[in-house]
């Protein structure tokens, strides 16, 4: 008897600890678009590729693991607000998969919410009411990095440090804060975006109702849902 409680105390001490970390892959495949896919691209069909770890806390429930269907029916509303605002639709992409992982129900210990992880006092500034509901989010996060991306004159990594640690701090810094959390998040999403310099809008593949997508097995037995016609080897799926 004594033995297990003692067992089941040691239990309890480390799950809290518990890390997982989700392995995915950054890439610009054939079309020029920029992909991320927690499958590696095959060799000689991409460049700039990159692997790239996420950590999740197993306690966490709001931060769950990568899924690439929710990874991309976000797209039209990222390309909506990027179009408008001007910002770049891979800069949005790679802030969402870092700040909630495209969960658009996320909710951090500071109060951040939703997809774009904003703060209800920054919310407020651009009329979002619902920081749960992924199209105010998205247009109050866009319009918020469009503001950072003019104040900061397109250099990302005050840019993505203001997002991260609030724009007063870096403005009178003119640098990324000594803050160990924002410099690991600046150095993550510039590794994503590949470059420390906001760029134009970007070639991007979006789904919209209409499109033909074709799902099948590569030559390698990966599942593939795509809208680029399959290779002749592709087995389809039953």
């Amino acid at each position: 008897m004594r033995k297990s409680l003692l067992l089941l105390t040691f239990c309890l001490i480390l799950h809290p600890l518990t890390i997982r970390a989700e392995t995915f892959y950054s890439y610009v495949n054939r079309s020029g678009c920029i992909v991320f896919s927690n499958y590696a691209p095959k060799s000689g069909e991409a460049t700039s590729v990159k692997e790239i770890e996420i950590e999740r806390e197993q306690d966490r429930p709001d931060l769950i693991q990568f899924d690439e269907s929710r990874f991309n029916q976000f797209d039209p509303l990222i390309k909506k607000y990027g179009s408008e605002l001007e910002v770049d639709f891979n800069l949005i992409k790679a802030l969402i998969l870092v700040e909630s992982n495209f969960n658009p129900r996320a909710v951090s210990p500071k109060g951040a919410r939703g997809l774009m992880q904003l703060m209800p006092d920054t919310a407020r500034r651009y009329g979002v009411f619902d920081l749960l509901d992924p199209e105010e989010n998205i247009r109050g996060g866009t319009n918020h990095l469009r503001i950072l991306i003019d104040m900061f004159q397109g250099d990302l990594e005050l840019v993505l440090s203001a997002y991260n640690a609030g724009e007063n701090l870096v403005r009178k810094l003119n640098r990324i804060p000594r803050i160990p959390e924002t410099i690991k998040y600046v150095r993550k999403i510039v590794e994503i975006y590949g470059s420390t310099k906001v760029r134009g809008n970007e070639q991007y593949a979006v789904y919209t109702p209409g499109t033909r997508m074709f799902r099948y097995y590569d030559q390698n037995g990966v599942l593939t849902f795509t809208n680029i016609d399959p290779p002749a080897d592709a087995r389809p799926v039953k």
